[in-house]
């Protein structure tokens, strides 16, 4: 996903009875001014707290989407967050691919995907409704 950081927070440890670590969290925001957390762990603080500037535009991948686990009183924020550890790619990009990233000239439907040329980049946008215990 594409995001323009806003806000940063301070690195924080934490301990429970699963472990210890550190995080901390950044408030980014997309080109329609809807905005997520992304909360980042461990030995991706060290990777990522000082490249991760508010105002700049990102590229991230690699991370999990869940549900949040505290309200947010502002109704700009999802329900939802993204998770990032040390595995994820977050590159810096211009201000000109921020502005364009909502654009997807080659988004199809799941169901047309097999008639697709091959060889042509297809954007898939899909949303997991229900799933089973994996067997």
């Amino acid at each position: 996903f594409v995001d323009r950081g806003i806000a940063k927070t301070a690195v924080k440890n934490w301990s429970n009875w699963n472990g210890s670590g550190k995080l901390f969290g950044l408030y980014a925001a997309d080109t329609s001014g809807d905005q997520i957390r992304v909360t980042i762990f461990n030995a991706g603080v060290n990777k990522f707290f000082f490249a991760l500037v508010p105002g700049h535009a990102f590229h991230f991948s690699g991370g999990r989407i869940r549900y949040t686990h505290s309200v947010v009183s502002s109704t700009k924020f999802t329900a939802y967050e993204i998770t990032l550890g040390d595995d994820a790619v977050i590159r810096a990009i211009q201000d000109t691919e921020f502005d364009n990233s909502t654009q997807s000239p080659n988004t199809l439907r799941l169901a047309d995907l097999a008639a697709a040329p091959a060889n042509v980049p297809v954007t898939v946008v899909g949303a997991v409704l229900e799933a089973d215990a994996v067997k």
